[in-house]
């Protein structure tokens, strides 16, 4: 896949999971700046202490308290904020994955369909594979999410993009591609990979 069809990618994951991705990004950046403030608040000095000892010298031991439970709230916000940074983080890591299957199986439909396109003298046998592995991918629930944010994004189908590659590029390569491919996708659908891309929704 190319840079552009990277970039590309990303607007449609941004797209599908605009809501996941503004609202942990978000998140983080609060997080991190509460840590920072956290971090710059300057503690009680030696100083301070003295002078609220001497004003109220009745209940010195509560100051002390007073301290522990500065130091406690200020320890439990601080665990409360990195816990909220890292369940984020791990919501955008799993944003992240979905790009790599989407920008994956957006390749694996272009590289089919260029195939389907191209190789219309092959022999019966590939042709079939090639449409049974059409069908498969392009049904998917994944591929379907794929087209319709494609669309409302304003971006050339991925057909239209096989269609461009197909005139192109060669019989071999097209052929070299598919089966490639063909073989990737049985590896996939053996370790039961498949399935989940396809019924994502």
């Amino acid at each position: 896949m190319s840079t552009i069809a990277t970039l590309e990618t990303e607007a449609i994951v941004n797209y599908l999971h605009a809501d996941i991705i503004m609202k942990n990004r978000s998140q983080i950046q609060f997080a991190l700046s509460e840590l920072k403030r956290l971090e710059h608040k300057s503690p009680t000095g030696m100083f301070e202490k003295l002078i609220t000892r001497f004003a109220s010298t009745k209940r010195p031991k509560r100051e002390d308290n007073d301290d522990d439970d500065s130091n406690n709230n200020k320890e439990k916000k601080r665990a409360e904020l990195q816990s909220t940074i890292e369940i984020s983080e791990a919501e955008l890591r799993r944003a992240r994955v979905i790009q790599n299957q989407i920008q994956m199986v957006s390749g694996v439909i272009i590289v089919v369909l260029t195939a389907k396109s191209k190789l219309k003298e092959v022999s019966g046998g590939m042709l079939h594979r090639i449409g049974a592995l059409t069908k498969t991918l392009t049904s998917s629930a994944l591929a379907k999410e794929v087209e319709c944010a494609r669309e409302a994004l304003e971006m050339r189908s991925l057909r239209e993009l096989a269609e461009e590659r197909a005139r192109n590029v060669e019989i071999e390569v097209a052929r070299s591609a598919f089966l490639k491919v063909e073989g990737k996708w049985e590896a996939m659908r053996a370790l039961g990979e498949w399935e989940g891309l396809s019924r994502r929704r």
